[in-house]
């Protein structure tokens, strides 16, 4: 996770569940005020007594508050906070590189393709999945963890078909002509698109692969590639 910062723990008055109003900072220590001077997507422990929690949040410099997410805590479950508790700035393991989620799947083949609406695209083959996050079934990818991620979706029609089509691809949460999905037209002896997408979702978001084709009967598939990592 990106935005780091050394030596911020601070009080919290707050109780219960929701966000946190932040409070003096801890002897030896600075304030989130003093480490961040905009709004930033911050990874966080909060102690209280024995408890503890761990997780993601969003610092507001305007209300001096941290809304979080956990991630884990001691009892399961977000902490009810009593009132004299902490929190601070930490690295946590799910900020490690090298435990980020990375993902890949394929279709090689030829199978025929949707026309005219919006179609998942369904994949054959898992390459790798470090997160368990993938349903080779559904071709559905359950978000592992909240992060910015990379997103590559390789599609390729048959070849030979010269028809001028109008097709296009996207990856999400849901399928759809939004800002996010790329449009493609050609007329070439060979037809294909790669999709590229830089974007936010929280854990347990559910992403697929989906495409359009238009022009009446639609040709078949060939191969298809999903790339999906966690990014920061």
């Amino acid at each position: 996770m990106a935005n780091l910062r050394d030596r911020v723990k601070v009080a919290t008055a707050t109780t219960g569940t929701g966000t946190i109003t932040l409070g003096a900072a801890s002897s030896g220590y600075r304030t989130f005020a003093s480490a961040y001077t905009t709004d930033r997507l911050v990874s966080y422990v909060i102690e209280d007594g024995a408890a503890w929690e761990t997780g993601v949040g969003t610092y507001s410099v305007s209300g001096n508050t941290l809304t979080r997410t956990m991630d884990a805590s001691s009892t399961g479950s977000t902490l009810s906070l009593s009132g004299s508790a902490t929190v601070a700035i930490a690295f946590l393991s799910r900020d490690n590189v090298a435990d980020w989620p990375f993902f890949e799947a394929t279709f090689d083949g030829e199978v025929a393709a949707t026309g005219n609406s919006f179609a998942r695209a369904m994949l054959n083959t898992l390459v790798t999945d470090t997160h368990a996050g993938f349903n080779l079934s559904t071709s559905v990818y359950t978000v592992p963890q909240d992060g910015i991620y990379d997103i590559l979706f390789k599609f390729r029609l048959i070849d030979g078909d010269i028809r001028t089509l109008s097709f296009g691809t996207g990856v999400g949460t849901t399928r759809g002509d939004t800002p996010a999905f790329s449009w493609w037209g050609g007329n070439l002896q060979r037809q294909g698109t790669t999709y590229r997408r830089v974007a936010y979702f929280q854990k347990n978001e559910t992403l697929e692969a989906f495409y359009y084709i238009g022009s009446g009967t639609p040709p078949n598939i060939k191969a298809l590639d999903l790339v999906i990592f966690r990014q920061m």
